[in-house]
């Protein structure tokens, strides 16, 4: 498998971004957005991790019940994330 550019890999994380802000304010699972970006589960799952060290997303660990998941975690942008990309789409 041939690695990907630096570039690119940001380009699919803004596409990830991209998909959390249109699925706001409810948090997905790393399966859904593969599918939205057609991409394989657990390079996202990769790529999820990477945002979330850098602050542009959150873990969302428990259900809407308050139960936590055992193997699997929903996602959503982080306030600070979500605030620049409505400020964006404000100025578009």
């Amino acid at each position: 498998m041939s690695k990907l550019s630096d570039k690119k890999i940001q380009k699919i994380q803004e596409d990830i971004l991209s998909v959390l802000f249109q699925k706001d304010p409810h948090a997905v699972f790393a399966n859904t957005i593969a599918e939205e970006i057609a991409r394989d589960n657990e390079f996202v799952l990769s790529l999820l991790n990477d945002l979330h060290k850098k602050g542009l997303v959150t873990v969302v660990d428990k259900s809407n019940r308050g139960g936590s998941y055992l193997k699997r975690k929903r996602w959503t942008l982080s306030k600070s994330a979500y605030e620049a990309y409505n400020q964006l789409n404000r100025n578009l």
